[in-house]
């Protein structure tokens, strides 16, 4: 039966399999850890190159990705491009649908006025009056 670092030892694929530790002297035992430690160390700085490489390569891709947006961007805000225009004409089109709403609320403001005025409420049963005769009431 193997011990726990045996296989934990043999899991990294050592050359050499190895017995269990108990059976060793103390100068085989620190041999033997000091081989794993490298292979390990070794696998590690693999890794970690691997890992460096990913990042390098994905950086270029950021980088190349910023190019290629600036670079539309940049036709975008080109003032012959379609999309200035429609920009454009939607700008001014807000700007008549607030100067609209603003006239609607300068009416509105207006009527209440005058509907709230002194004569507008004296002159109620005239008016009240003259819709019965004429057939025109709500």
């Amino acid at each position: 039966m193997k011990q726990p670092l045996e296989i934990k030892l043999e899991s990294i694929q050592l050359k050499q399999p190895i017995g269990p530790i108990t059976s060793c002297s103390s100068d085989e035992m620190r041999d033997r850890l000091e081989k794993g430690f490298e292979i390990m160390l070794s696998k590690s700085e693999k890794i970690k190159e691997n890992f460096n490489k990913k990042i390098k390569d994905r950086d270029k891709t950021i980088s190349s990705l910023r190019n290629k947006l600036k670079n539309q961007d940049g036709g975008i805000t080109d003032e012959s491009t379609p999309y200035v225009d429609f920009k454009k004409e939607i700008e001014e089109k807000d700007a008549f649908i607030l100067k609209l709403k603003n006239d609607i609320e300068k009416k509105n403001m207006k009527i209440r006025n005058m509907e709230s005025s002194r004569s507008w409420r004296i002159t109620m049963p005239l008016r009240r009056f003259s819709k019965k005769i004429s057939g025109t009431e709500r």
